[in-house]
């Protein structure tokens, strides 16, 4: 609740998610990530419970009907893409993104590239040695 009402110092608004106590769903980034505006990933059965918040207002959401009303489309991720990663990509650039070429299935490429996306893969042997997803591994600490 202290974060909530600080995070609201600086956002009008802030999605909660109650997602399942697994290591699997440790960052918010194994279970959603935006791939431009317009569109994003995400894995339906780790959304528990969703709220939006604002200044004296708590709703439950269903984040795909309250994303789609925001002009924003979801695509479903299947179990084994999610771990395997699928949602853990870094965005270059509105609609292209680098990710392991092990975490989407053929499918889901094709529905991503029907939409303009382009997906730069590659083998993640290396970086899985060091402990980490794709995004966590290259994620920048200060964006100025």
């Amino acid at each position: 609740e202290k974060f909530l009402a600080k995070a609201l110092e600086i956002f009008k608004e802030v999605i909660y998610v109650k997602a399942p106590q697994a290591r699997r769903f440790m960052h918010g980034d194994m279970i959603f990530n935006r791939i431009s505006e317009n569109l994003g990933v995400f894995f339906p059965p780790a959304f528990i419970e969703t709220y939006v918040i604002s200044k004296g207002k708590r709703s439950e959401i269903n984040i795909r009907t309250f994303l789609a009303e925001r002009n924003m489309e979801l695509i479903e991720l299947s179990d084994a893409e999610q771990q395997n990663w699928g949602s853990s990509f870094v965005p270059l650039e509105p609609n292209v993104i680098i990710n392991y070429d092990i975490s989407l299935n053929e499918l889901t490429k094709k529905r991503l590239q029907q939409r303009g996306v382009q997906i730069i893969e590659f083998h993640p042997q290396a970086l899985l040695a060091g402990g980490g997803s794709l995004l966590c591994l290259t994620l920048r600490l200060w964006r100025s």
